[in-house]
């Protein structure tokens, strides 16, 4: 999970508080076997799919970046109900992701 959070180029803050979250444990987490594809799809092919702007304050991530998801998913998900499944758990990490980032920023 650092792992990905890092190459997501998620803020220092948090990824202190996964580390502190994870405990002694190394930073493993239990993901329930029906969200691994999932998750997998958010931490691994993803994260290099956000949107910025940028002005004169600070560069901010205001979403993925459907365009390439959507290209992502039917290039790599034959069936198209998983895929909407999956495009539909991906926005809710999204969401999440965002709001966390947001909060790091205050």
């Amino acid at each position: 999970m650092l792992d990905a959070l890092t190459k997501a180029g998620a803020p220092p803050e948090v990824l202190e508080q996964v580390r502190r979250s994870a405990g002694s444990s190394g930073g493993d987490f239990e993901v329930w076997p029906d969200n691994w594809e999932s998750v997998s799809w958010f931490c691994d092919v993803v994260g290099t799919s956000w949107r910025y702007i940028g002005g004169m304050g600070p560069v901010q991530r205001t979403g993925l970046d459907y365009t390439a998801v959507t290209a992502l998913l039917r290039e790599l998900v034959p069936k198209k109900r998983r895929r909407r499944e999956l495009l539909e758990d991906l926005r809710l990490m999204e969401r999440a992701a965002l709001e966390v980032w947001a909060q790091a920023q205050r």
